[in-house]
Parts: structure tokens; sequence; C-alpha cells
């Protein structure tokens, strides 16, 4: 069972103004349990083999959560937050995406600008993505693992509306990088739903 929630906040200060934050959240529980096959050593050789099927709840890759990337998670690569099996991204069970954003209209700042209506933004971005524990007993340990390893960022970008959705140029520093994350400093983005 997949449930997200999604909430969006902007009110504008003045004419050329606005502030806003957003908070985005999930998390996906497998309805049975799968087989999956652990591999052991089997011989002097070192050649692996398959041992007998165990039955544990994991969700399917397909539909478990991504995080990063000018959508999700600025300053960090699309899916570059979380669980990763060497360069690939695998997902997670929970997430927890949040932004405080100023945005100000460009329109002084040249003809061009005022016709492709383009603004300024300033943002602050959280986040974390995680697998959920095999069981409750780990749940308080978990909650403030999953709290203290937050991700974030920081960073100014340059957006504009367009007939495919909104376009984004940012550029963000990341903090608190864990060690299978990809940051990016750099980012283009167009889309519908941005974080």
């Amino acid at each position: 069972m997949k449930t997200e929630v999604d909430s969006k906040y902007y009110h504008p200060v003045n004419e050329y103004i606005s502030i806003g934050s957003t908070l985005h959240a999930g998390i996906i529980q497998p309805i049975r349990s799968s087989p999956v096959y652990i591999r052991y050593k089997h011989d002097s050789n070192q050649r692996s083999t398959l041992s007998a099927a165990q039955s544990l709840h994991r969700t399917h890759l397909v539909d478990r959560f991504m995080l990063g990337g000018p959508l999700t998670l600025r300053g960090y690569q699309a899916a570059g937050v979380g669980p990763h099996d060497g360069a690939d991204a695998i997902g997670g069970d929970m997430y927890a995406a949040s932004s405080f954003l100023v945005t100000a209209s460009l329109k002084n700042v040249g003809r061009w600008a005022e016709e492709w209506n383009l603004r300024g933004l300033a943002f602050i971005n959280a986040g974390n993505l995680t697998s959920l524990p095999s069981s409750t007993q780990g749940l308080p340990s978990f909650t403030n693992n999953f709290l203290k390893n937050m991700r974030a960022s920081v960073g100014v970008g340059i957006v504009a509306p367009s007939p495919f959705g909104r376009v984004e140029l940012s550029i963000a520093k990341p903090l608190n990088i864990q060690s299978t994350d990809r940051p990016q400093n750099f980012a283009f983005g167009i889309g519908v739903r941005f974080l």
C-alpha cells in the first residue's frame, strides 16, 4: 500500500515578492511477503550458490520512492539521495521533503525578463529517503536516524513559466551529504510539481 501527502502554501508579500513552503511525504508497505533468495559461499573456489527462499517483507524497486533533483530535493542529482546499489539508486519505502522559498519578480531587470515572466528564487530544502525497518522493535531508533540524517540544501535560481510547466535553473549547496548520496550544484528542471 502506497500513500503520499502533498501540501503547499504561497503568500504574496507585495507586487514583486512571494514566500512559500511545501511538504511532500510518502510511505509504502508491502501487502504480502515475497520470497527472497540469499547468496552464500559454497566451496573453496568461492562459487556462489542460492540458498532456500526466505519470506521477507520487501517492496519492489518500481514501486519505491526516489528523492533528489530540482523537482524533489535541490542540490542532489535525480534519485541521488538514499539507498544505492553501487551507482544505481534503489529507492526507499519512506520519504519526507520540505522547502521554504522566496521568489521575486525580475521584470525590472530588462524587457526580456518581463516578457518571459522571469522570477528570482532563494530556497532552503530538506529531505530524507530510507527503507523501513523489518520490525517495529527498532522503530524509535529508526525515527531518530531518519531525522538525524535529513539532507538539506540552500541556493538560488531563476524560474519561468512555459507551455510544458515551470522551467527552473538553480545553483545549490548541499548540506549533510551521506556516503551514498550524489550531490549536484547546478540543476535544470521542467515540471509541474516542484518542491
